[in-house]
């Protein structure tokens, strides 16, 4: 093997070595992560409120919207979490009506946006 080609193999050893040190990094590191509330009957609506915990119960973050004439048909929040599984709390409260609370596991894996939908 001649040095050219000795630093060609060296090199892309290198680059492979920095996608899979890269790689490992994004899933141990929290990123931005960027989460929709779909509600398909927005019109009774009054207030929205989503919170995150991980896998050990902790507290992650919240969010909490109020509207006075019903809400739109899409809400946009951010949460910053790493790569793993959570648990999803959303309570609705709607105009004459019991606050509705549903509970559901989300996982994150890579940069995708998260979908959540209320019915």
């Amino acid at each position: 093997m001649n040095a050219t080609t000795r630093r060609r193999v060296y090199l892309a050893a290198l680059a492979a070595a920095g996608v899979g040190a890269a790689l490992a990094f994004q899933r141990i590191m929290p990123v931005e992560r960027e989460v929709r509330i779909r509600i398909d009957h927005p019109e009774d609506v009054q207030q929205v409120s989503l919170s995150w915990t991980d896998a050990d119960g902790d507290a992650l973050a919240s969010s909490r919207w109020s509207f006075a004439h019903g809400a739109p048909t899409e809400l946009k929040t951010k949460v910053r979490a790493r790569s793993g599984s959570y648990r999803a709390s959303l309570t609705v409260e709607r105009a004459g009506t019991a606050s509705e609370v549903d509970e559901r596991r989300v996982t994150f894996d890579g940069p995708a946006e998260t979908v959540l939908r209320l019915p």
